[in-house]
């Protein structure tokens, strides 16, 4: 059986569809439904925090927010990720940062209470914020949210092969075009500049290069013209992925960077207001 060139493989899997995961979804609308079914009897009291099923709500909560660590050892550790792996790790994270904090609303029946309780139920809030963030962050770099990641090489080798391709016919029509469309290729390619000012950038060189592609293809036999500006839609979106992705890169190591102190922040206040429970 032949085996596939590096550059067929990595087009197979920059052409292959990520996998759509439902899970995460169909959870965090149940619970926006239960939350607000809860919201609207907050009055009732049928949960109280101190006693019964609100009590027992609360330790819910806070054993699937332990628990949500579980995934940062999988994760750092190779006979783990042998035994569960880090896709599912990450399913399971994800689903315990949707019940957790689900959980602990309804365990406070919506309300604020002491000042421990109100510090641990806002740095829960700001955990729980944070993480779907990253949720969002995450998939911008990987193929679906479970999916295997996007490689930097793979996107780099979707500009060349597109530039060698795609652009024939728009070498052919305005070869005059070429020597802005290297620049702009070296400029997403550099491995020296901005990851962020390519990534706000990049949309307004697109556009600016596809307009004047047009004026260029103005006096151009009309199947020449849409063969042309096809490659070149072709060469651009590739560049555009490349420069994104390198910026989606870069946000995501910030938000690592602010959600890890965040995780901390719950850890200590919830250790605080649980102490401060039973023991006051």
């Amino acid at each position: 059986m032949a085996t596939a060139t590096p550059d067929v493989a990595a087009r197979e899997r920059l052409q292959a569809r990520g996998q759509r995961e439902l899970y995460v979804p169909i959870v965090s609308v149940g619970c926006a439904v239960v939350l607000a079914l809860a919201f609207l009897e907050r009055e009732e009291l049928w949960l109280r925090p101190e006693d019964g099923l609100g009590y027992a709500l609360g330790i819910a909560g806070l054993s699937c927010m332990v628990l949500l660590l579980g995934y940062v050892v999988i994760k750092r550790s190779r006979p783990m990720r042998r035994r569960l792996p880090l896709r599912h790790a990450f399913r399971i994270h994800m689903l315990l940062g949707v019940l957790g904090p689900t959980a602990i609303l309804l365990h406070s029946n919506f309300s604020l209470g002491s000042r421990n309780s109100s510090v641990a139920l806002a740095s829960m809030l700001l955990v729980a914020g944070s993480g779907y963030v990253g949720r969002f962050v995450y998939a911008r770099i990987h193929r679906g949210i479970f999916g295997s990641r996007r490689h930097l090489e793979d996107l780099r080798f979707e500009v060349e092969a597109s530039h060698g391709t795609g652009l024939a016919a728009l070498d052919r029509a305005a070869p005059e075009l070429s020597r802005d469309l290297d620049a702009f290729e070296q400029w997403v390619l550099d491995p020296m500049g901005s990851p962020m000012g390519r990534f706000l950038g990049v949309g307004r060189r697109r556009a600016r290069l596809r307009r004047r592609a047009v004026q260029k293809l103005g006096g151009c036999d009309r199947a020449e013209r849409r063969l042309a500006l096809a490659g070149l839609d072709e060469f651009l979106g590739a560049a555009q992925r490349v420069a994104r992705f390198r910026g989606w890169e870069r946000v995501f190591s910030w938000w690592h960077a602010v959600h890890l102190p965040l995780c901390f922040l719950l850890f200590g206040a919830a250790a605080v207001h649980v102490l401060a429970v039973h023991l006051y």
